[in-house]
């Protein structure tokens, strides 16, 4: 077994420690316990860390049965050591510390975060066996870390999926941890490239919440203000219509009674094709947007016309897609895994799906002014608002619609790593493992019904999508998705 050392130039070495395991079950699954997390030194001045106000959001929006939690899968060639893969995990913890910490109120009443001083237990399963009953289980911050793993994996492919409450750590956040995690178990296997972990800053976590507010002068803040009161009118006003129930529900059980058994993460995933994805771009091009806009138009064509084909009377209503914004900036991959973002709202009259260009013209313009004012942080500031009032809870409770949908756009993972990991054709090498790919997928809140998530390669694209249970079978799923892929594939080919 392997320890980890960061030397001061940020390099790692490998020293033997003795490493104990627990097993629950013969072959199907094995756990290896929560293990003390190495300490760094650097995070003493940083805890206990007062909640932001959007953490503060999602853990009180977060419920059992609509659990703020997100999701990352890793996808590896190769096989993974166990022991080497534990002492990596908890290195790289050690690093991320919100992951690990636990919520606690102060003195003033404020919520903190402090640390657990333990890591999560890491579940062992094959490819295609249950993940157990841990996976649905809702993280009570108060108690524990909102952090969980589990590693699948045959003998030369493996998959770490990595569970996570959204506010710990929003997807490039996450992204961090994984790459912290690679350049660990790459600096511990025998014959293995070294590689030089990414630069720390533990104290970016004290102004996690300040990224894009200080600095605005007193104009700015009034007209922030006036932009802030119209936009939330707005929001509670033009209120749109979730997406329509599925043909077939719901919450599958079993003959004897309790919920199927679940063998993957919650979400499903495709690719499309490198001749849709070059189409996509091209179509970008031509509208004088990004693909993300075109993602987006192509969404709201999807989400009319399944409405459209289950409820018949969608015109004169509207549709909302939440798009949620990375509040970073270039040189806050330095921070440790921390949830840096906030939500802009794209709502249209269904009836503009008629006009396709006319409807990808206006979200073209609509997204320049989100990237350009990080109109976002509008939402931050309602918040703060209902909070200061002592209303949010209530208004969390009212059967409110946020969005139709989430549209989550996580660019190119592994282009955000500031380790530089050695390449082959396949992908980044980690010491014996080959990195083939990397998904996520964001949570759901209650009447928001489908959660799309778009990560990008140099060639493809590739889109997840996590459906409420309730309302939307895994046939259900499945017949969105091959939907949304055929309305991207038409729009791909009719470029020219």
């Amino acid at each position: 077994m392997l320890w980890f050392n960061e030397d001061a130039a940020g390099s790692l070495t490998a020293r033997p420690v003795d490493f104990e395991s627990e097993s629950e079950g013969e072959s199907e699954m094995s756990v290896v316990a929560a293990q003390p997390l190495p300490s760094i030194a650097s995070f003493d001045s940083v805890f206990p860390l007062p909640l932001t106000i959007l953490e503060s959001f999602l853990v009180l929006d977060s419920r059992p049965d609509y659990p703020m939690h997100a999701e990352v899968e890793v996808e590896l060639q190769g096989r993974l050591d166990p022991a080497t893969f534990q002492q990596a995990v908890c290195w790289a913890l050690a690093r991320n510390p919100l992951l690990t910490c636990r919520i606690d109120r102060k003195e003033s009443g404020a919520l903190a975060w402090v640390p657990s001083g333990k890591g999560p237990a890491v579940y062992w399963v094959g490819l295609d066996a249950p993940l157990g009953d841990a996976y649905a289980r809702h993280f009570d911050l108060t108690t524990e870390p909102g952090f969980r793993i589990w590693v699948r994996q045959t003998e030369d492919r493996s998959k770490i999926l990595l569970q996570f409450h959204h506010a710990c750590a929003d997807g490039l956040g996450c992204f961090g941890f994984v790459e912290d995690l690679l350049a660990a178990y790459a600096a511990a296997v025998p014959g293995g490239q070294p590689v030089e972990p990414r630069p720390l800053e533990p104290e970016r976590l004290l102004h996690r919440g300040e990224i894009g507010i200080v600095g605005r002068t007193f104009w700015q803040q009034v007209r922030d203000a006036l932009i802030g009161m119209f936009e939330g009118e707005r929001f509670l006003l033009q209120r749109p219509m979730p997406l329509a129930a599925g043909a077939s529900t719901v919450n599958v059980e079993l003959p004897g009674g309790g919920p199927a058994p679940i063998n993957g993460p919650g979400f499903i995933t495709a690719t499309c094709s490198e001749q849709v994805t070059a189409g996509l771009r091209r179509a970008a091009v031509q509208a004088g947007g990004t693909t993300n806009d075109v993602l987006m138009r192509d969404l709201f064509l999807t989400l009319r016309r399944w409405n459209t084909e289950r409820d018949g009377t969608t015109r004169r209503r509207r549709l909302r897609i939440l798009m949620p914004q990375n509040l970073r900036g270039l040189d806050d991959g330095r921070m440790p895994a921390a949830n840096v973002m906030s939500f802009a709202f794209v709502t249209r009259q269904a009836k503009l799906c008629d006009s396709p260009q006319k409807l990808l013209h206006s979200i073209r313009v609509e997204t320049e002014g989100v990237k350009r004012g990080l109109l976002s942080l509008y939402f931050i500031g309602g918040l703060f608002s209902l909070q200061s009032l002592g209303i949010l809870p209530w208004l969390l409770k009212r059967r409110l619609c946020f969005a139709t949908a989430v549209l989550s756009n996580l660019g190119y993972p592994t282009r955000r790593f500031l380790t530089q990991f050695p390449r082959s054709e396949q992908g980044l090498l980690a010491g014996n493992l080959i990195l083939t790919g990397i998904t996520a997928s964001p949570p759901l809140r209650p009447h928001t019904h489908a959660a799309f998530a778009v990560m990008s390669s140099d060639r493809a694209i590739t889109i997840s999508l996590r459906c409420d249970p309730r309302t939307c079978s895994s046939d259900d799923a499945r017949r969105l998705l091959d939907a949304y892929l055929a309305q991207l594939a038409a729009t791909a080919d009719s470029v020219k």
